[in-house]
């Protein structure tokens, strides 16, 4: 019962992601989605306000990370 409730959960949220997503990506399968959008070799800096993630320079899936990051309201603004 708990596997189908992960199962369950992580269903729900590839749909979620699926939603916020540039339309030209929209119809990508679970897997690619997930290749591309949750499974992202980055370096982690933490400072006491903010979060840093520095990924390498042929990432070629940064618009659309960007884009889903501010539509999930994930990324801060100074102005």
């Amino acid at each position: 019962q708990f596997r189908l409730l992960l199962h369950g959960l992580s269903y729900n949220l590839f749909q979620l992601l699926r939603d916020y997503l540039p339309k030209s990506a929209r119809n990508q399968k679970e897997i690619t989605l997930s290749e591309k959008f949750l499974r992202i070799a980055v370096q982690v800096k933490f400072t006491t306000r903010q979060i840093w993630l520095r990924w390498t320079s042929n990432f070629p899936e940064e618009t659309a990370f960007m884009h889903l990051c501010s539509r999930l309201n994930l990324l801060y603004s100074t102005a």
